[in-house]
């Protein structure tokens, strides 16, 4: 998960196609998710089928932000494993 403070000019849902794109060419990449906040704080949150995709992943985002022209990369980046889930039938 990785949290964007408020008033950075880089945030938006409309900007993060480029996360979107970059995040396709890592294999074990399940879902992403992106959402800003009333303040203008964001939050993106990456599900990944391993701790290895998740790794793998880094460096494409980097290389991927930097092509962006985006200023900085997340000001927090937390890793959590999930250890259980509610699943609803389809």
């Amino acid at each position: 998960m990785a949290r964007f403070r408020a008033g950075r000019d880089d945030l938006g849902l409309d900007r993060s196609e480029w996360l979107i794109q970059a995040l396709r060419e890592v294999p074990g990449v399940t879902a992403a998710y992106h959402g800003v906040a009333q303040d203008g704080s964001a939050v993106s949150i990456t599900i990944f089928d391993d701790a290895d995709a998740a790794e793998q992943a880094g460096p494409l985002v980097d290389a991927a932000r930097e092509r962006a022209g985006m200023a900085a990369p997340a000001d927090d980046v937390d890793i959590y494993e999930v250890v259980g889930a509610l699943e609803r039938p389809a």
